[in-house]
């Protein structure tokens, strides 16, 4: 991935690791910054929230501006951060893309090396699934605004509910995310997560009970990742 941005480096001998400051807005460039931290240091680490995403194809023309210079970043992660950006607060995430200097072969053998720790220390994973669209908007407001009755829809008939969110969780268990190769150990190593589509997000232990609620038996892939999701169901 082509970039002008260039890493500074990496102390490959202990458990450094950096993190991004993503710049709050809700219009124009996405901007951040990316400084050094250390793992295992509980107390001093700042908190920061995990990102759990698909790269997607390569060779896009979208651009993150780090420290003030651009770096090139794939289309999927554009939108991840384009939704993940709060209008008046600044975010600090750890994304794999963006915090590995990914042509450093030895770094990113360093960092790979302790990424399950990354996603065990940070105080949240975000769970991004792509672009929303009607039908996954309906399935998220739906879970928003009812789960806390959702054991009263459970013992409804199916039928009762509106196909409309149904559709859109069956839109979202076919999305690439549950497919790649790293999800499982990015769930299983999560603490606390949250599902997000779009702007929309709920908490992964909602998430992980909407199957049943809306009478959808996911594939066997889906379901053994929905399993160890965070929460008292895992």
């Amino acid at each position: 991935m082509d970039n002008n941005y260039e890493y500074d480096k990496i102390d490959l001998d202990g458990p450094a690791f950096r993190l991004v400051r993503l710049h709050q807005g809700d219009c124009g460039d996405l901007s951040c910054d990316l400084f050094q931290a250390v793992l295992h240091q509980r107390d001093e680490i700042i908190p920061y929230e995990a990102l759990s995403y698909t790269w997607g194809p390569t060779g896009g023309h979208h651009s993150l501006v780090v420290n003030d210079r651009k770096m090139s970043i794939t289309a999927n992660l554009y939108l991840a951060l384009k939704s993940l950006r709060y209008p008046h607060s600044d975010r600090i995430l750890w994304i794999d893309a963006v915090c590995i200097n990914q042509s450093n072969v030895k770094e990113r053998n360093h960092q790979v090396a302790q990424m399950s720790h990354i996603y065990k220390q940070a105080s949240r994973v975000i769970f991004f699934l792509g672009n929303a669209t009607f039908t996954t908007d309906a399935f998220m407001l739906f879970m928003q605004l009812r789960w806390r009755k959702i054991w009263a829809v459970a013992h409804e008939k199916t039928q009762a509910l509106d196909d409309v969110p149904r559709q859109g969780l069956k839109s979202l268990l076919s999305r690439p995310w549950f497919r790649r190769v790293w999800i499982l150990q990015e769930v299983a190593n999560a603490k606390s997560a949250i599902v997000c589509c779009g702007n929309f997000a709920i908490a992964a232990n909602i998430f992980a009970i909407a199957p049943i609620i809306f009478g959808i038996d996911p594939s066997v892939h889906c379901q053994s990742v929905i399993d160890i999701m965070p929460g008292p169901w895992r």
